[in-house]
């Protein structure tokens, strides 16, 4: 069975310098290698990455959890996983394929790119492209190797540029999903909010904080919040809270007080009633339950 064990620490995060020292922290793409398996032992335990990433699979296997999600990587496969998720790897053998990653710093020299839905989704995915489409993406990802080796004062220029087709492509597939079918470009109000959301979730829990910093009124950003989400401005902000929560009763064994101070509650009871409203059960229900199920994979549930 395989077991994802609590730790003793909290939940590091990791940046792109941290995983590829000799990269200049902002863009890496580099190509594994099937008889070398990377060791780097801050994988195997809980952590957040400070980057988006796609891994481009074209031999081998690993697998990892997603925000208690199981996933496997497989040939022929393109796997999505962006900021802010929790990462837990589980099995990590020898593949073959191209990893590309960048942060949010780097896009910020093509604002219309950081408006991509998939790039705010925060979600993790697996594409399943045709022949013809996989063909397509690894071409683009060959051409970024190539312009990325080169390193003259051109290159940030022409990096952008393929960056573009090649997340225009990604794109085309996250759009049939069918969770996602017909999601537009999203405006960057509802950008910003989200990425605040994101970085602030401990520290403002409300609307009209949220509007305040935006320079909107809480009418207006809970009208864009739900024409974009179909939920409303409060309901995105509680379920970032849950989450945290989530991986907090799951990845740590700080207590339950701990972890409701550590997300901007003064009172535990609070907390413990605000959880249950959002999740159907009580901090300590969910933590009790969770390494359980989260520790059964889909094959052994089929088997």
């Amino acid at each position: 069975m395989n077991k994802l064990n609590i730790p003793d620490k909290s939940i590091s995060s990791l940046n792109l310098k941290q995983i590829r020292p000799q990269g200049n922290g902002d863009f890496e793409i580099y190509r594994i290698n099937k008889a070398l398996v990377p060791g780097n032992k801050m994988f195997l335990t809980p952590h957040r990455r400070n980057y988006y990433q796609f891994v481009f699979v074209n031999e081998g296997n690993s697998s990892f959890w997603v925000d208690f999600h199981y996933h496997s990587f497989k040939p022929g496969g393109l796997y999505f996983t962006g900021p802010s998720q929790l990462f837990v790897k589980d099995v990590q053998l020898p593949m073959e394929g191209i990893i590309l990653s960048f942060t949010k710093e780097f896009l910020q020299m093509a604002t219309q790119l950081n408006r991509l839905p998939i790039l705010n989704s925060n979600e993790a995915y697996e594409f399943r492209s045709s022949i013809k489409e996989r063909k397509e993406i690894e071409h683009t990802l060959i051409k970024i190797l190539d312009e990325f080796a080169k390193q003259d004062e051109l290159s940030a220029l022409s990096l952008i540029s393929y960056l573009g087709i090649f997340l225009v492509q990604i794109s085309r597939l996250y759009n049939k999903l069918p969770a996602v079918t017909g999601t537009p470009l999203k405006g960057k109000t509802i950008t910003d909010f989200f990425n605040l959301v994101n970085a602030e979730f401990s520290k403002y829990h409300l609307v009209a904080e949220y509007a305040a910093l935006l320079n909107i009124t809480p009418g207006h950003l809970n009208e864009l919040v739900k024409k974009y989400t179909g939920k409303t401005a409060i309901l995105c902000i509680q379920e970032r809270l849950t989450l945290e929560a989530k991986y907090m009763l799951f990845h740590t064994t700080d207590s339950i007080k701990g972890i409701a101070y550590s997300l901007g509650f003064n009172e535990a009871a609070y907390f413990s009633k605000f959880f249950k409203r959002l999740a159907g059960i009580t901090p300590e229900e969910y933590r009790k339950n969770t390494l359980e199920i989260c520790s059964r994979t889909p094959e052994m549930d089929n088997s």
